[in-house]
């Protein structure tokens, strides 16, 4: 039972610590936000922030891989192609049929640029809003889909 709760304890101190970076990222880029603000941020203190994470790059790390996680994937396709293509394939209900083929291959086309448009705002030291980047994926799909 101890063990379960320290899990639970430990997820929700990670929680807080990706919240309060996420916070903090709709105000100031990543090179300029410390440990310290992230910690204030979360009321964790900054040897439990350690104990989990070397620095805030790293933390935005495991929020990015969360977010990958998120993507349904198999052993056979583990890259993030592979993600994107089963992620589309999922939804498409008549393979043989030239008009989902067509679909099949927008939505392909929709998930590997939305990943691509994300690792840009992440290596551009996030130019933008987490809020515009979303609002940019999602205008740049509707325009593709349509």
């Amino acid at each position: 039972m101890e063990n379960q709760l320290e899990n639970r304890r430990v997820r929700m101190t990670k929680k807080m610590l990706k919240d309060s970076l996420l916070e903090l990222l709709e105000h100031k880029e990543l090179s300029r936000i410390t440990v310290t603000e992230i910690c204030e941020n979360a009321d964790v203190h900054r040897s439990t922030f350690y104990k989990h994470y070397e620095d805030p790059p790293a933390l935005l790390r495991e929020i990015e891989q969360d977010y990958l996680d998120i993507i349904p994937h198999s052993d056979v396709m583990p890259d993030e192609k592979g993600k994107a293509d089963l992620l589309c394939t999922r939804y498409i209900k008549d393979p043989d049929d030239p008009a989902a083929a067509q679909s099949r291959s927008a939505g392909i086309y929709m998930a590997c640029g939305s990943i691509g448009l994300m690792w840009d705002w992440i290596a551009s030291d996030f130019p933008c809003s987490s809020r515009e980047i979303a609002e940019a994926i999602f205008h740049l799909s509707t325009k593709i889909s349509s």
